[in-house]
C-alpha cells in the first residue's frame, strides 16, 4: 500500500530531567538533584533551530555583554535593529552601562523571521525565558538600543565596524 500524501508526522521528545517527577508520567525520567542542564539544552536547541533554518543568527551575552553581542550581530549582517533592554534580566541597575555590558551567561540573542516566533517559543521549555526585545531593520538603519526608555546606543552597522576596527589602533598610537 502506498500513501500518496502522508500525514505530517508528530514526534514528542521527552527531555529526561524535570524539577520533580510527576505522578502520571510514565516516561523514563528523573527529578534533577542539582542544576538542570539548561546550558547544554540551549546549545542543542540553538543548533537544532539553526539546522531547521528558523534562525538567522544567534549570539550569547556571556562575553562583552548585550552591547557587544548586538553590535557584532549588526556588523555581521549589515543591518540595524531597534532593541529595548528593560525588565528582567536588565532591571538589576538603573545605569545603562550595566545593562549594555553586563555579561550574562546563559542569555542568547537570536534573530528570526517574525512568523517563526511561535514555533521557536514553543520549543523553549517553561524553565527558560524567551522574550522579544526588538526587531531588525533594513540595511540603511542604525542599531538603536534603549535601556529603560533612554537611547544608549544609536550607530549604523558601518560606523560600528569602523569603531571596532580602529579603536585599539587609535588608542595605541596615542
Amino acid at each position: 500500500m502506498q500513501i500518496k500524501h502522508p500525514p505530517p508526522l508528530g514526534l514528542y521528545i521527552h527531555i529526561p530531567w524535570c524539577e520533580k517527577k510527576c505522578p502520571y508520567c510514565d516516561f523514563n525520567s528523573y527529578a534533577a538533584r542539582n542544576e538542570l542542564p539548561e546550558k547544554d539544552y540551549v546549545d542543542a536547541l540553538l543548533a537544532d533551530l539553526a539546522h531547521e533554518r528558523l534562525l538567522f543568527a544567534a549570539h550569547d551575552v556571556s562575553e562583552g555583554g548585550s552591547a557587544f553581542a548586538l553590535a557584532e550581530m549588526s556588523m555581521a549582517a549589515g543591518v540595524g535593529a531597534e532593541i529595548e533592554l528593560s525588565g528582567p534580566p536588565y532591571d538589576f541597575s538603573t545605569r545603562s552601562d550595566s545593562a549594555l555590558f553586563a555579561e550574562l551567561p546563559g542569555f542568547v540573542f537570536v534573530a528570526h523571521k517574525p512568523e517563526d516566533r511561535n514555533r521557536i517559543a514553543g520549543r523553549v521549555p517553561g524553565s527558560l525565558r524567551f522574550q522579544t526585545v526588538g526587531r531588525t531593520m533594513g540595511r540603511s538603519s542604525n542599531l538603536k538600543v534603549t535601556v529603560a526608555g533612554k537611547v544608549a546606543l544609536d550607530l549604523s552597522p558601518a560606523k560600528l565596524l569602523e569603531r571596532y576596527e580602529t579603536a585599539l589602533p587609535d588608542l595605541m598610537s596615542k
